[in-house]
């Protein structure tokens, strides 16, 4: 039972009421069927359904709730007294089970869709998390540079004023007091909505609107900048791999034996992964009929 209107359906349902499909009741015989059912007080020796919670019930209609050809549901309707659903009224009850079914079924599939949705802007999340790690990981180091009215030069994270967690980046431009006085704004670098940096700015006055403002337009750009070269770098980087396979692949089908064929191979990909020992065995394998 998924809902109900009357204070007995309530309490059947917080009970966790089910009805099994088949058997005497009429909820399980429509619901195993898919044909409408009309039971009358004194009817046929087809029981009503609970009558503990509906002992007044004196009519009970049910109704087979169809989307598309498929049986998702069964509306129970029922009253207290025996001549309550006339043929006219019935009609009019399976053409508003079939409008609800049909919008149950919307509601499904939107739900569904909207799973889908979030389940795909997680994995792009995760995906150009994963991305930049392989692009700080190529580089063996976090990134920092520093302007000081001078020039611009490489520093050590922990020289700046920054936060020294990740989860203590603002998500948002900031202006923060330093205890000496300065004031230091805050801007963080992001890519699909994923902080990858932050961008900050130190000076003995505070910060104006206007300066927030640009600081936010800029940082912006910048984010859009870094995820650009991050592409270009990985598409250059695959377009190297994918020729280093074709050159070994040519290399080692133009060896003539199984023992050129291997020396060819440890070889060239021992030069093209730079690696201190590169070793390839055959494997003994025996022989069987079987």
């Amino acid at each position: 039972l998924r809902a109900a209107s009357s204070e007995a359906g309530r309490r059947m349902m917080q009970q966790a009421h089910r009805v099994q499909v088949g058997g005497q009741r009429l909820v399980g015989i429509v619901a195993e069927t898919g044909h409408p059912r009309l039971l009358r007080q004194g009817d046929e020796p087809v029981h009503f359904d609970d009558e503990t919670n509906l002992a007044y019930t004196q009519a009970q209609l049910v109704l087979p709730m169809e989307a598309h050809g498929q049986l998702i549901a069964v509306l129970d309707i029922q009253s207290i007294e025996r001549d309550a659903f006339p043929e006219g009224d019935i009609a009019i009850l399976r053409l508003l089970a079939d409008q609800l079914a049909l919008t149950i079924e919307n509601a499904s599939l939107l739900a569904e869709s909207q799973k889908a949705l979030d389940r795909l802007s997680r994995y792009q999340v995760e995906e150009t998390l994963n991305a930049w790690r392989r692009a700080m990981t190529r580089r063996q180091a976090r990134l920092a540079y520093v302007y000081d009215q001078t020039a611009v030069r490489p520093v050590s994270p922990d020289r700046l004023a920054l936060p020294a967690e990740e989860s203590e980046v603002p998500q948002d431009v900031v202006v923060r007091s330093l205890p000496d006085g300065r004031f230091l704004l805050l801007a963080p670098v992001q890519v699909g909505g994923q902080t990858i940096g932050v961008l900050s700015f130190e000076a003995r006055r505070e910060w104006t609107r206007d300066e927030v403002n640009l600081v936010a337009a800029a940082v912006q750009q910048m984010g859009l900048a870094l995820e650009n070269a991050r592409l270009l770098e990985e598409t250059r980087l695959r377009a190297e791999q994918e020729r280093l396979v074709a050159e070994i692949t040519t290399r080692v089908r133009a060896s003539p034996n199984l023992e050129t064929i291997l020396q060819t191979a440890v070889r060239e990909l021992g030069v093209a992964l730079d690696t201190d020992r590169t070793a390839v065995r055959l494997m003994s394998l025996e022989y069987s009929d079987d």
